[in-house]
């Protein structure tokens, strides 16, 4: 195992007793309470390394550098520690050892500069900006748009009279341009009967204007016609409108707009063929 790196890792109470370790590196590994006797440590870049109570008994220690290194408390009875570098040791309580057996143990500097760079393995868990991926797992709209009535005017009316409409259109996706240029159909009906008292406008719609808002919230409006008479002879009473509209995901929506108009008609609703006032 001579010449290895095993820097950083993690080895409290291990036994490595006899173990040959001659110039490895065991930069800030963590030997705490471990046993190391008679281990052969010769050369071995001990720097930072973590040796609180390790049992270093008979262990060869020649020309191994603890520098800033905790030997608190750790055994060295019989250890050969001849040329042993100790640069600031006395930062760490080094009093168990005898500081005259080190070739240089003065408390000087010491060469930490390839330490800190070590230390800079933390850069590596910045893969936490990697769950930033949340924002493409957000919103997907699936919801298609909400119409809301507002008003028409007028709310009565005979066979060839217009009529308008206005209406409210929300959708998360939004709507570009200031008119209806995704799909549209708009129209009046008798729910009971399924006759339209006016024409299916598709859009883009000549009749249907942004009168505010934006494309994601926008007041609507759409004039249109009520069927001539000569066109169809249409039962008198009460109709809706209907909007069918889609968003740009493909999300579609059919309104119905209840009795919101009064057709003024002689013709029966289910007969719209036959007119008892007519003679």
């Amino acid at each position: 195992m001579s010449e290895i790196n095993i820097r950083q890792m993690n080895l409290p109470g291990s036994d490595l007793t006899g173990a040959i370790l001659t110039d490895a590196d065991l930069l800030d590994v963590d030997f705490e309470n471990a046993t190391l006797v008679n281990a052969d440590l010769s050369g071995a870049n001990l720097v930072y390394a973590n040796l609180s109570g390790a049992d270093l008994t008979g262990a060869l220690l020649v020309g191994a550098d603890v520098g800033n290194a905790n030997l608190v408390g750790a055994k060295f009875a019989g250890a050969d520690l001849t040329d042993l570098q100790c640069n600031s040791l006395t930062s760490w309580g080094l009093n168990d050892i005898e500081l005259p057996l080190c070739a240089n143990p003065q408390a000087g500097t010491t060469t930490t500069t390839t330490v800190a760079p070590t230390t800079t393995v933390a850069p590596t868990t910045t893969v936490t900006p990697t769950t930033t991926v949340t924002p493409t797992t957000t919103t997907v709209d699936t919801d298609p748009p909400v119409a809301t009535f507002i008003s028409i005017s007028p709310t009565s009316g005979y066979a060839g009279d217009e009529f308008t409409l206005t209406f409210t259109l929300t959708d998360e996706t939004g709507r570009s341009g200031t008119s209806f240029e995704a799909c549209c159909l708009i129209f009046l009906l008798h729910l009971e009967t399924g006759v339209r008292a006016s024409s299916a406008i598709y859009s883009p719609p000549d009749g249907v204007t942004l009168l505010s808002g934006d494309a994601t919230n926008g007041t609507y409006q759409y004039t249109g016609t009520v069927h001539p008479e000569w066109v169809y002879r249409l039962a008198g009473g009460l109709y809706g409108a209907e909007i069918h509209v889609d968003d740009y995901l493909g999300n579609s929506a059919i309104t119905y707009f209840e009795d919101i108009f009064t057709l003024d008609s002689p013709y029966l609703v289910g007969s719209p063929s036959v007119c008892p006032e007519c003679g």
